[in-house]
């Protein structure tokens, strides 16, 4: 199992709606690099009918060795007390069934 992309959101609001001078967004730009994003990520939704771009600065990198380790750790425990529950739930309908 590899390594995950980690999006990672800044909080600067890029208030981008409608004309946006092409200035504002330089400026934006500069900021949002001050603080560590590597990249604007762009949706487009529909609300009541009405199409809305949502733009929020990320910054993207892959885990951590540690974040790794802590992620494959937890999703190891996680199949773990699924398998647990399924025993336990074999053993129950075993009784109920009479079944060996």
């Amino acid at each position: 199992m590899g390594r995950y992309r980690k999006d990672i959101k800044i909080n600067y609001n890029l208030d981008w709606k409608y004309d946006v001078e092409i200035s504002k967004i330089r400026k934006d730009l500069d900021a949002i690099e001050k603080l560590g994003a590597t990249h604007v990520q762009i949706e487009a939704k529909e609300e009541y009918g009405c199409p809305i771009l949502s733009v929020n600065p990320i910054t993207i990198r892959m885990e951590t060795d540690d974040e790794y380790k802590k992620r494959i750790d937890k999703e190891k425990k996680q199949l773990e007390d699924v398998i647990k529950e399924k025993l336990r739930e074999l053993e129950r309908l075993k009784l109920k069934y009479g079944i060996k």
